[in-house]
């Protein structure tokens, strides 16, 4: 199945993805290339959607113009973008360290802290909590303490 359990209910209720790529064959035995919501593709959507931030803002930084009305609404998107691109590096950091992967933990984590702002103090606890893990992970302890 494409969902592995569901815990909690109403706002509190959370989806497990499973960890592993699920192959669908239809009634012919041929395999559905159709992706399907493992933790392996979040990661891909993840990425892809930080290449559209960063994409996006560059976008909006080379055709910036003396228009009071285009300065408000590159504003807003910025801060947009921003949010977006800071809740995919916090859920890369997060989807990595369950799987296993501490070098994509430290790029992400490490990366959200350098653009946090003191708003985002929840971000930056999280960040801070997934980077130490993820140092665990490679036997740097120190490290991690340090953190």
């Amino acid at each position: 199945d494409a969902i592995h359990s569901v815990f909690g209910s109403n706002q509190n209720r959370r989806i497990i993805l499973p960890k592993t790529r699920i192959v669908i064959t239809d009634t012919n035995n041929q395999v559905n290339t159709t992706p399907t919501p493992t933790l392996h593709y979040a990661v891909k959507c993840l990425q892809n959607a930080l290449l559209l931030c960063q994409n996006n803002n560059n976008n909006n930084n080379n055709n910036n113009n003396n228009n009071i009305f285009n300065k408000q609404k590159f504003f807003r998107s910025n801060i947009d973008l921003l949010a977006i691109k800071q809740a995919a590096l916090l859920q890369l950091a997060y989807i990595s360290l369950i799987l296993e992967i501490p070098a994509t933990t430290i790029s992400a984590a490490s990366e959200l802290l350098c653009i946090l702002d003191n708003a985002s103090s929840h971000y930056c606890f999280l960040a801070h909590t997934y980077l130490s893990e993820a140092h665990c992970m490679l036997g740097n302890i120190n490290k991690a303490i340090e953190l």
